[in-house]
């Protein structure tokens, strides 16, 4: 069995697009050689994806509705 390669600690940094460019250049490299961090990579591209179109796709929370579930918490008192 292998120890995790090193260059998987930037691969979550990398799909987000949030590596500098010089790391950046450098794990492309890596991955050009690297079949398991190609994989995890793609991983995390899908869930990166998929979250980005559940942002846009959820609905969005009324302006205030915290601000009135916090009130009407406090008007209840302390629970029982």
């Amino acid at each position: 069995m292998t120890a995790p390669c090193s260059y998987r600690l930037d691969l979550g940094v990398y799909a987000l697009g949030a590596l500098p460019g010089p790391e950046a250049a450098v794990l492309r490299a890596h991955l050009a050689g690297c079949p398991d961090c190609r994989a995890e990579l793609d991983g995390f591209r899908r869930v990166t994806a998929l979250v980005r179109t559940a942002r846009s796709a959820g609905p969005r929370p009324r302006t205030g509705a915290p601000t009135r579930l916090i009130g009407a918490c406090a008007a209840r008192g302390p629970a029982p």
